[in-house]
């Protein structure tokens, strides 16, 4: 019975002590057995600030968490990733962290890395295997969130959107001006204040404005301001700078229209005519700030008499005599505004002949036969289209006051808008009182605004040759008869191109007709940096229109050198390259060679009697053809309409046709054998 008790006591003795200490034994070994090696990220992450693309230094040490607490307070030193080849990958938020990959020696890391992107909570994570190659054990471990700042100290200042808009003058752009503040790595920069100012305008331009002058950019690095175009038509330059930065500004360019038809102007508004005799009236139309604007139908009438009008503009003087105020009538169509001139008709004797040295020669048909020259002291357009020069009056009419004396000058086109880099024809044409042409004036062409060249082909044609200049200007042409003098100018307005510039290396001059040179073309942004991988094809063309090739594509690194060959010579000649967004123009250069003279042709009397026999034999062919077809098709037609008539009278009818196909096939082979004939 004592010995029963006995071992009751040793074996409740043994459950005490066992429930005591037996779970810290378990919780011991178990905790020994699942223990893994783990990273510990020894940097402090919330200290200094860290700035996008500034490297700093970060500190990893392999643990083993406490086996109670978790917490890592053992650093083993036995984990070398360059022997056992385990790579240890380092990830962030933004996925720009670098290095990506480390190695660990003597169970730590201590190194420089580098964020590339800005953000405000950043947390980078660290994944590998630790331990021998034979067993290893994966682990893991994030850091604390920290946040990236951009680097303000190197700030660079770009256009984000609203560049390169049209609009009507005196209107709000739709689209806002955006520019953008950013960090070399492209990482917006808030808080930064960018000033709006207008750089340049049309000249007399008024009323512009951007809604603010100075912007904060918004977090994600934009300042935006509305933009109200001046009251004249051209091209606005808005510039965006950063006040305390070394960052170049940047440049908005906007093309300004005119706005809707207000009023029209009619030239001549008097006239002094004969009985009988012709006057071509034009008229051209503006905005309510004076801006030449487009008209383009136009209804003529005749009020009060004096004459009768055609719908082209040319004016006939009637039978009686007389002063007609207001009588010739311009009214823009649908229902825009309208205008009036006076004639006065005198009673003239218009058959004796006008002296040879005052009277409209044919070469006077510049603005009658066109219809496109215009009125100098409003810059306007010719509306309809005359007879000719002279008004329809010619040789047989007599010499009036003032006729024959140069009165006003015209340029046509009336304004010139359009991208740096591009070329234009422009015309010049004299009138005296009566609105009638005059062929004896001497021309000077000038440019103001330093945006290109004139080039004068002879004295009234001219081209104007744009540059890489944005603004506005305009092109000046003075026409002289004798000791009389007068002057026109029309404004000229350039925008750079939406995609970029073509840059021409220098041309030499002179160059040689059918003798290839070579060319160097560049395409740059608007920036002026070379477009490195530009694909597009480009369009050549210059002014001899003999260019070869006529397209090119094989750019390398944004340049393409090759050769071209001009068929005839000509002075002050330019190249155009023209791709979608993009236009160039080279410097003017000289073609020596005949002008007249195209490879392959012929020349003398030979050329003349070859062109007669070409021209004889594709008449007897193109007639033949022609009568043979028609006729054919005319027999088959009525034949078939004779049987649905009559179908009784089938076969009589079709012997009919059948006759008339074989006089037809006939026919067509005699034009046949008449070529051949002709070109023996």
């Amino acid at each position: 019975m004592k010995l029963k008790k006995f071992f009751c006591k040793v074996i409740l003795t043994f459950f005490v002590f066992g429930s005591i200490f037996w779970p810290s034994f378990l919780m011991q070994h178990s905790l020994a057995s699942d223990q893994s090696p783990t990273f510990y990220i020894a940097t402090d992450l919330l200290g200094a600030a860290k700035v996008a693309g500034t490297p700093f230094e970060l500190y990893i040490r392999v643990c083993m968490p406490n086996e109670i607490t978790q917490l890592c307070d053992t650093f083993p030193t036995n984990y070398n990733t360059t022997q056992n080849e385990n790579v240890i990958f380092l990830q962030d938020s933004t996925g720009t962290i670098s290095p990506s990959q480390i190695a660990l020696t003597d169970g730590e890391f201590r190194g420089n890395v580098t964020i590339s992107r800005s953000i405000s909570l950043n947390k980078i994570n660290i994944l590998g295997f630790l331990g021998p190659i034979s067993s290893p054990v994966f682990a893991s471990q994030s850091s604390l969130g920290f946040e990236v700042l951009p680097d303000s100290q190197h700030v660079t200042l770009a256009i984000n959107g609203g560049n390169n808009q049209t609009g009507r003058v005196s209107t709000q752009l739709p689209t806002s001006l955006e520019a953008k503040v950013k960090d070399v790595l492209g990482n917006p920069i808030s808080g930064t204040n960018v000033n709006f100012a207008v750089a340049s305008f049309p000249p007399e331009s008024t009323g512009y404005a951007t809604s603010s002058a100075s912007v904060a950019t918004s977090q994600s690095g934009v300042a935006s301001v509305a933009f109200t175009i001046g009251n004249r038509v051209g091209t606005y330059i808005i510039t965006a700078s950063l006040a305390n930065s070394l960052a170049p500004p940047v440049n908005f360019y906007v093309n300004a229209i005119a706005g809707p038809l207000t009023s029209l102007i009619i030239t001549p508004t008097t006239t002094v005519l004969p009985i009988g005799a012709q006057q071509v009236f034009q008229v051209s139309g503006s905005d309510r700030f004076g801006n030449t604007t487009i008209v383009k139908d136009v209804k003529w009438s005749v009020a009060h008499g004096g004459g009768s009008i055609e719908q082209s503009g040319v004016f006939t003087a009637g039978s009686a005599p007389g002063n007609f105020t207001g009588t010739v009538n311009a009214q823009a169509l649908p229902d825009g505004p309208g205008t009036s001139a006076t004639v006065t008709i005198l009673r003239e004797d218009i058959s004796t002949p006008i002296e040879p040295s005052n009277s409209n020669s044919a070469s006077g048909t510049t603005s009658g036969a066109s219809g496109s020259s215009s009125n100098s002291s409003n810059n306007t357009s010719a509306n309809g289209t005359g007879t000719d020069g002279s008004g329809g009056t010619g040789s047989s009419e007599v010499k009036l006051d003032g006729q024959g004396v140069l009165d006003r000058v015209a340029i046509n086109p009336t304004i010139i808008q359009s991208e740096i880099n591009s070329s234009h024809q422009l015309v010049a044409s004299a009138y005296d009182k009566y609105n009638f042409s005059i062929p004896e004036v001497t021309y000077k062409w000038e440019l103001d605004g330093g945006l290109g060249e004139i080039i004068a082909d002879s004295g009234a044609n001219a081209e104007v040759v744009l540059r890489n200049t944005v603004g506005n200007g305009k092109v000046r042409v003075t026409a002289t008869q004798g000791s009389v003098t007068k002057t026109a100018e029309i404004v000229v307005a350039t925008r750079p191109a939406i995609g970029g510039v073509f840059y021409f290396n220098e041309i030499t001059s002179p160059q040689k007709a059918n003798v290839p040179f070579t060319v160097t073309i560049t395409a740059k942004d608007n920036a002026g940096n070379i477009i490195s991988d530009f694909k597009d094809q480009v369009a050549l063309r210059d002014s001899t229109g003999t260019m070869i090739p006529t397209a090119i594509k094989e750019f390398a690194n944004g340049v393409w050198t090759g050769e071209v060959t001009l068929a005839v010579g000509k002075k002050n000649v330019v190249i155009d390259a023209i791709a979608p967004g993009m236009n160039g123009v080279s410097n003017t250069f000289e073609v020596l060679g005949d002008p007249a003279h195209i490879a392959g042709a012929t020349t003398g009397s030979g050329s003349s009697a070859a062109i007669k026999k070409y021209t004889a034999a594709g008449l007897s062919a193109g007639l033949g053809l022609l009568s043979a077809g028609l006729g054919i098709a005319w027999m088959i037609g009525r034949g078939m309409e004779a049987i649905g008539r009559n179908p009784l009278a089938k076969s009589k009818i079709q012997v009919t046709m059948y006759i008339g196909i074989i006089i037809g096939i006939i026919v067509l082979a005699g034009s046949v054998a008449a070529t051949f004939l002709i070109m023996k």
